[in-house]
């Protein structure tokens, strides 16, 4: 089950080209309002993505709304693409409930504020440049991911539906991607440390 909000206005929210070497995002799919159509909502929504490079998982920003109170966590998982580009295929790399930061960005859905939640991980999981995973972020009752048509990288995005996920499209009529940013620390790789001792 799903719902959602139709022609949706949003104004723009800038983001720059370079920010994620500046934030620490791995992966940039970030909000930009010329881009959103649409807010969804469905008991988890995967979408795919491909760090820029090998990180440890530090933490992941959504843009949502909610027609409610906002939860003090959300429950998030990664998925780790089996060459199928389908979560129903896709391995669990890391599933866990993070406490959740929402900031107001200043701009509405018919009258809802539109939010960039920020949910840390203490685990620090190591995520690889090049592999493709599935960020599933399961929405709370009150809460909607903005959207933007068409999607901005790889797949479109999932629907669960009777324990299964689907095509985005199957439901919306097109396809569509979340607005997402996962964010990390530099994993030092395995040349490295020769490299900055040689330095010396």
């Amino acid at each position: 089950m799903f719902r959602t909000f139709r022609n949706v206005l949003l104004v723009v929210f800038a983001v720059s080209g370079s920010s994620y070497a500046q934030s620490g995002a791995i992966f940039s799919q970030a909000f930009e309002g010329e881009n959103a159509t649409n807010a969804v909502q469905s008991f988890s929504i995967p979408d795919d993505f491909v760090p820029f490079y090998s990180s440890h998982l530090t933490d992941v920003h959504v843009w949502m709304v909610f027609t409610g109170a906002m939860p003090p966590s959300l429950a998030i998982s990664i998925l780790q693409d089996n060459g199928s580009m389908d979560p129903n295929n896709a391995i669990l790399k890391y599933s866990d409930v993070l406490p959740a930061e929402f900031e107001d960005t200043g701009y509405e859905i018919f009258g809802y504020p539109i939010h960039k939640g920020v949910c840390s991980s203490e685990d620090w999981i190591l995520l690889s440049e090049g592999v493709t995973y599935w960020l599933n972020v399961f929405v709370p009752n009150t809460g909607f991911l903005i959207v933007q048509e068409p999607p901005a990288f790889g797949s479109e995005m999932f629907f669960y539906d009777s324990g299964v996920y689907v095509p985005g499209s199957s439901t919306l009529g097109y396809e569509a991607d979340t607005f997402f940013e996962i964010h990390g620390t530099v994993a030092l790789q395995r040349n490295s440390w020769g490299s900055i001792k040689a330095s010396f």
